[in-house]
């Protein structure tokens, strides 16, 4: 799931977490601060946003399972 709409110039941060509350509290978070977000619930999931999209920095929940 991504959420780009108004990127602008705004820098895009990618949340990768398999936690969907751990996802919506730090997009809700960052975009307050005035930054983009994508988010991902998985490895394989980033990735291809990442392909896509090419975020500027990348959160990622180090103990997930899969990819």
């Amino acid at each position: 799931m991504t959420d780009t709409a108004g990127t602008n110039n705004r820098a895009l941060i990618l949340i990768v977490a398999d936690d969907h509350s751990l996802r919506r509290t730090l997009q809700d978070t960052l975009e307050r601060a005035g930054f983009a977000t994508a988010l991902a619930p998985d490895g394989a999931s980033a990735i291809a946003i990442c392909k896509e999209l090419l975020p500027d920095l990348i959160l990622i929940d180090p103990i997930m399972p899969g990819k």
